[in-house]
């Protein structure tokens, strides 16, 4: 039970982005070639890394989720602190050997991530608790760091991967814009510095709108029209949040985005599609059966 409970400590939910991104990427580097052994690899390392950074966010996090009330491994004591530490550097210890096999890019890559997560969750910089470093080192780890993982050389960043990573920049951006809002009241039980915490709804959703709308833009003069619609789609939910108001409409307007962005790359790789399904429906049942609340959910 303690490996299950790892394993979902490392919020596979919460991967469903990363992975999702790797993949929509790969189809359009790719021309729609199906993933090689290097791409598994890839992905491995990309998971094991990011697990490790949400590890260690949960160890810094520890006060202020328990403010927030956000079902929390450490605050139930199913895991020690010194054991999350340890998984930590485990499984980051293993991404990095793994990306070296790869490759030199993809493991300066999965490095950068590294130094990355750590600053973002730790102290003294802790990016996560300042609006700007935290909203630019989102729109780094996922938006330009995925789409940039697929390339081996400097002469093989086409201007479609720049593009790609542009458009998920962008959109990470605007998600992360609307995340910290529910969080605002514990963020300042603790003196944080979020965007939450200068801005207000109004401004941060406004925000939000215009980076998906230039995301959208972005791929509509690149004719890739399925994440046009993706942006489409962003930008009317978040403008419906603004006008409504709604705590848990607002929580829908960031999640169903990302289903979206999932089951288009499950669109385009089928076993994924079916990895998606058997994934929330153990995530549904491991947290029926160990904390008794219904997870995932869409608000």
């Amino acid at each position: 039970m303690k490996l299950i409970d790892f394993i979902f400590a490392a919020r596979p939910m919460l991967l469903l982005p990363v992975w999702s991104i790797f993949l929509l990427a790969y189809h359009r580097v790719a021309s729609g070639e199906p993933l090689h052994f290097a791409e598994y690899a890839k992905l491995i390392s990309i998971t094991l890394m990011t697990a490790g950074i949400y590890y260690i966010n949960q160890y810094f996090d520890y006060e202020t989720d328990l403010i927030n009330r956000k079902l929390g491994f450490l605050q139930k004591e199913i895991i020690s602190k010194r054991q999350l530490v340890a998984a930590y550097l485990s499984v980051s210890f293993l991404a990095i050997i793994i990306s070296v096999f790869v490759g030199a890019i993809f493991a300066l890559l999965v490095g950068t991530v590294f130094v990355l997560g750590l600053f973002y969750s730790a102290p003294p910089l802790r990016f996560k608790d300042r609006p700007v470093a935290g909203l630019l080192a989102n729109m780094a780890g996922y938006g330009l760091f995925l789409p940039l993982s697929l390339t081996y050389d400097i002469t093989s960043i086409s201007l479609s991967v720049i593009a790609l990573a542009a458009y998920f920049s962008l959109v990470v951006g605007a998600t992360f814009m609307l995340t910290v809002i529910p969080d605002r009241v514990g963020d300042a039980a603790v003196r944080k510095q979020t965007a939450a915490l200068f801005m207000s709804d109004r401004a941060l959703l406004t925000v939000a709108i215009a980076m998906v709308t230039l995301a959208g833009g972005l791929m509509l003069a690149f004719e890739i029209y399925q994440l046009a619609v993706v942006s489409l789609v962003a930008g009317a939910l978040y403008l419906a949040a603004l006008i409504f108001r709604s705590p848990p409409f607002l929580l829908f307007s960031c999640k169903f985005p990302v289903l979206l962005i999932s089951l288009l790359a499950g669109w385009y790789f089928p076993a994924y599609l079916v990895f998606i399904l058997v994934l929330m429906a153990t995530t549904q049942l491991y947290y029926k059966k160990r904390f008794g609340i219904n997870y995932p959910r869409l608000n």
